[in-house]
């Protein structure tokens, strides 16, 4: 039986895909062997982030988030920390109307303190 008329053309894309993505990740992987296993390299920092190169290069700049070179890493290879780019995508949380709230009541209950601790001491 020939493997065409097993398997689409389609079936067939799609498996070359699968291979395809495989060999990627093996090289991939055998080429950040001195990069610790917390690290990732640029392109699975822009796929976490779903920013442009650009953007990214341009919070590197900024200083908005921490990078690394290692020793012996290809000439402009840069990798990242998991837990950096976790927290800076944590800061750009937007808080709900109900957090903004209890924050306000928060600081308006602590300044009340104060003032009513001022008045005791004199």
């Amino acid at each position: 039986m020939d493997i065409n008329e097993i398997a689409t053309k389609k079936d067939i894309a799609r498996l070359e895909n699968l291979l395809h993505k495989l060999l990627v990740t093996k090289s991939s992987i055998a080429s950040t062997d001195n990069v610790p296993t917390c690290m990732i390299s640029e392109k699975r920092a822009l796929e976490i982030l779903d920013v442009a190169k650009s953007t990214l290069h341009t919070m590197k700049s900024r200083g908005k988030i921490p990078f690394y070179k290692p020793e012996g890493s290809v000439k402009g290879a840069s990798y990242y920390k998991i837990s950096d780019l976790e927290k800076y995508m944590s800061g750009l949380k937007h808080k709900s109307n109900d957090e903004i709230e209890a924050e306000a009541d928060a600081h308006i209950l602590k300044q009340k303190l104060k003032r009513e601790h001022k008045v005791k001491s004199k």
